[in-house]
């Protein structure tokens, strides 16, 4: 059994996404490492955890928040990924009613996932939310009956593949706006999707 974002209603904290089904549970996102240099801890997605960050250290956060916005890709290898999925389409050719993400504020919750020097914990067979903001949500899914603590710089790397890979283009009356949705596999059985979500 593979965890998969599938819709519902009716969840907490304006998440459009029901990752309940077939006994998935919605987590939330605990990280442990640092920010900037400064030891922190906090649970919630990227933003919320820069935004806890900045209450509590103000001077760090505005040096973090420089530091994002001239943070390159980085250089991860591969290492375990396999099997990226698109969505092309909101009913895709794998069937999820997704509705695609502005590509430009899913690499902004990348940019944020960057900024995390430590592990984002989730639970055994759960959802997290690990980035959300602008209805582009950013989710890590583990189908594994333990705990896992990927790096969430790792993560950021699979939403920055999908996002590189699965693009779509939508035109409005002021230009074309680029979208993106999709989800990427691990072979240490957890994965990443990438999506419009409410947030």
């Amino acid at each position: 059994m593979m965890a998969a974002c599938v819709p519902g209603s009716a969840l907490p904290e304006g998440t459009s996404v029901d990752l309940r089904k077939e006994g998935y549970k919605i987590g939330v996102m605990a990280f442990v490492g640092d920010i900037n240099g400064v030891p922190y801890a906090f649970n919630g997605t990227a933003e919320q955890i820069f935004e806890a960050f900045k209450r509590d250290h103000p001077l760090d956060h505005a040096i973090a928040m420089t530091k994002l916005k001239e943070r390159e890709a980085s250089q991860l290898e591969t290492r375990n990924k396999r099997d990226l999925n698109c969505c092309d389409t909101p009913n895709g050719p794998h069937g999820w009613p997704w509705e695609p993400a502005q590509e430009a504020r899913i690499r902004e919750g990348i940019n944020y996932l960057r900024g995390l020097n430590g592990v984002c914990w989730v639970d055994r067979i759960h959802c997290t939310r690990i980035s959300c903001s602008y209805d582009a949500g950013i989710y890590l899914c583990n189908d594994n009956d333990y705990p896992i603590q990927p790096s969430c710089t790792y993560l950021a790397s699979y939403a920055d593949d999908i996002a590189n890979a699965c693009v779509t283009y939508h035109k409005f009356f002021n230009g074309i706006r680029r979208y993106t949705c999709g989800q990427f596999f691990d072979t240490d059985n957890y994965n990443v999707c990438v999506h419009g979500d409410e947030c």
